[in-house]
């Protein structure tokens, strides 16, 4: 309750006691210390925090996970998708992956490409695709099509077709899908905003949107 409290005190004696609390000999402090030093948008406690994703504790590291800040850390993407190859812990993983699709980076599309493709869990499966889906990035489609397969569980084929990408890009895809998915397939689209180029897209050069 103490470190929760030191978390709400806008002053830097504050802030000094909880980075001591993050190498806290108890896993207990670090954790609450991981979510006190969530709600601060210093430069010392976002240090705090990536190097408590290293924590050998669980819950430490999911307390670092659920903070709503480190969304909009560019600088966490390197240290987070890293963790995809030694995460051993699947909630934890899960978390990380969504993470990322949060920040929204093209950076971690590789480390979460090569995730997709050696893991087996369909959970951690169906996070990579989200993942890659809310960053919207050309490379990840190739890899991401195969899902769309009946041998994979519906909630799996699902999120293979939820995705942020360019309208040009749906020009005379209709009918693919409607091909991939037997007749059965469902396809709508809203305007989301105005991004950058995307670059070449293997499409159809003619067709209905």
């Amino acid at each position: 309750q103490a470190v929760g409290f030191l978390g709400r005190v806008p002053s830097a004696d504050a802030e000094d006691a909880l980075l001591k609390s993050a190498t806290d000999p108890s896993p207990l402090i670090r954790r609450a210390a991981a979510s006190a030093l969530a709600s601060s948008s210093g430069e010392r406690a976002r240090t705090a925090l990536l190097a408590l994703l290293r924590d050998p504790d669980r819950s430490v590291r999911m307390a670092v996970l659920e903070g709503h800040n480190m969304v909009k850390w560019e600088t966490a993407v390197p240290p987070l998708a890293a963790s995809l190859a030694t995460e051993k812990d699947e909630q934890v993983l899960e978390k990380t992956v969504d993470a990322l699709g949060s920040i929204g980076s093209p950076a971690a599309i590789g480390d979460l490409l090569g995730l997709l493709g050696r893991t087996t869990r369909d959970p951690i499966r169906w996070s990579c695709i989200n993942s890659l889906g809310k960053i919207g990035d050309a490379r990840a489609a190739a890899r991401i099509r195969p899902f769309l397969a009946d041998a994979h569980p519906i909630v799996v084929r699902q999120v293979s077709i939820e995705a942020l990408l360019p309208m040009r890009g749906l020009i005379g895809f209709e009918t693919d899908l409607v091909n991939l998915t037997r007749g059965l397939g469902v396809m709508s689209h809203l305007f989301h905003d105005y991004g950058p180029d995307r670059g070449d897209i293997v499409a159809r050069k003619n067709g209905s949107l």
